[in-house]
């Protein structure tokens, strides 16, 4: 079974899709090496903002130990919600390869594009509800950081997402099935000859009385 499933991903089809989840992937790591994304959020700090209220920051990453002072608890959850949104991801590309097999470029990059904000979407609630009950927040709080998380997780998905399409795109456009070779030109048919000419059957004498 995992065969199948690894064979029908590699496939020209799945390439594009594939793709988009690998950079999804990566981009998870980025967000999750803090070193990087430390010193360039200290450069445009008003991304921090939402974070004053409890809406997650960026997309759910990826990283192999707590971040700082933070407890394991956002560490487990970080990781949950990143795999949250891969799955998600592929599910949607899944779907989309099923709905448009002969999808063009276009299509590729709408499709991860859309996978990439729906799996950010989904992870990032995740990380907004585990905050609702570590800051105990009551219901105005809780409805706020949630709709919060939705509104700022579609804005970080879809910025997120234009590199997974693009590569998507560009994946879908080189693994095109090439024109195939034109058909051997067959010749005329050959030209057969003329009937035999039959002569007319010879005259019976008639018997003369």
């Amino acid at each position: 079974m995992h065969t199948r499933i690894f064979a029908r991903w590699i496939s020209v089809d799945h390439r594009p899709g594939l793709t988009a989840l690998i950079i999804l992937f990566l981009t998870s790591a980025l967000f999750g090496a803090w070193s990087i994304m430390g010193s360039w959020a200290t450069h445009a700090s008003v991304l921090l903002v939402p974070g004053a209220i409890g809406v997650p920051f960026g997309i759910p990453p990826v990283r192999l130990s707590p971040l700082g002072g933070t407890t394991a608890g956002f560490f487990l959850v970080d990781l949950i919600a990143a795999a949250a949104m891969l799955v998600v991801a592929a599910m949607r590309l899944e779907n989309s390869v099923r709905r448009h097999p002969n999808g063009g470029a276009a299509r590729a990059f709408w499709a991860a594009w859309g996978a990439s904000v729906c799996g950010v979407i989904v992870g990032n609630l995740i990380r907004a509800i585990y905050t609702t009950f570590v800051v105990d927040a009551n219901l105005i709080g809780y409805l706020g950081i949630l709709v919060g998380a939705v509104l700022f997780a579609a804005i970080w998905g879809g910025a997120v997402g234009i590199l997974p399409g693009i590569v998507a795109a560009l994946v879908r456009l080189a693994s095109r099935p090439r024109a195939t070779d034109p058909a051997p030109l067959v010749g005329p048919e050959p030209l057969i000859g003329p009937e035999p000419l039959i002569g007319p059957e010879p005259h019976r004498g008639v018997a003369t009385p």
